[in-house]
């Protein structure tokens, strides 16, 4: 979540990040909403990243289809309603 709030990216963008998207202080999604976009990373959002390893092709933060990806969805909308989104 708190990399969510860093970021300013979308929820899918985020939780289905690969060990190779994320290259220094630049996230290269190449499957996003809006097309292939470079997204500039700060410096908190990068000492969340560099906690995470994971091979190029695989998730960042690996989830199972269902449950898990359920919860982090309504947490999203939850702090999305807080803040008035």
């Amino acid at each position: 979540m708190r990399l969510l709030l860093l970021m300013g990216c979308r929820l899918a963008e985020i939780t289905y990040l690969k060990g190779g998207d994320v290259r220094g202080s630049e996230l290269h999604l190449t499957d996003s909403k809006t097309g292939a976009k470079v997204v500039p990373v700060g410096s908190a959002a990068v000492e969340i990243l560099s906690q995470y390893h994971s091979k190029p092709n695989k998730a960042l933060f690996p989830m199972k289809q269902g449950a898990s990806t359920t919860r982090v969805q309504a947490l999203w909308v939850r702090v999305r309603v807080k803040a008035g989104d």
